[in-house]
């Protein structure tokens, strides 16, 4: 069976998606963000990782949403390891 990770979190507006994905490493957790653009190509759908102009706006508003739940993943992240210290410290 492949290793495939899976996003810890998706978003289309048409055409255009973003997925997030969360890396870890001995400095704690980073997150990413991919773009991709579906068309259809015979009755195949391909992804691409080229934008054009009438994308833009589709990239602009899922970065937007990507940073918001970046944000609040960190947020999660740091109050896990804040917790996780706290108990720590009671052992």
């Amino acid at each position: 069976m492949p290793n495939e990770r899976a996003p810890v979190d998706s978003f289309r507006y048409g055409a255009v998606s973003a997925a997030i994905w969360r890396n870890e490493t001995d400095k704690g957790a980073f997150y990413n963000v991919t773009f991709a653009r579906t068309y259809r190509q015979g009755d195949d759908l391909k992804n691409a990782s080229s934008f054009g102009f009438n994308d833009l706006h589709a990239i602009e508003r899922l970065a937007g949403w990507a940073f918001d739940t970046i944000h609040e993943l960190r947020k999660d992240d740091r109050e896990a390891a804040a917790a996780h210290e706290d108990v720590d410290a009671s052992e």
